[in-house]
């Protein structure tokens, strides 16, 4: 698992990195290259790709808290 973050820069997106604690990779994404590719239009967004960098399963927008689950209805357990 990697997370790409997509700003403007690295300095933009390191206090999000840095309170999350990741202990898989985290990249910084300023292009937008990851978003172009895989058609990522909502953030968060859960995407599963294989090793010939197919999309293997549907683009899902997933959250790591209930936060927005007044918007989408969500509950964040079932990603968790």
């Amino acid at each position: 698992m990697i997370t790409v973050a997509l700003d403007r820069s690295a300095d933009d997106a390191r206090p999000w990195i840095e309170a999350a604690r990741p202990t898989h990779p985290s990249l910084v994404d300023v292009r937008h290259v990851v978003a172009d590719l895989y058609n990522v239009v909502n953030v968060p967004t859960v995407l599963w790709i294989d090793e010939r960098g197919r999309i293997v399963r549907p683009n899902d927008v997933a959250f790591g808290t209930d936060t927005f689950r007044h918007i989408t209805g969500l509950d964040s357990a079932k990603a968790l």
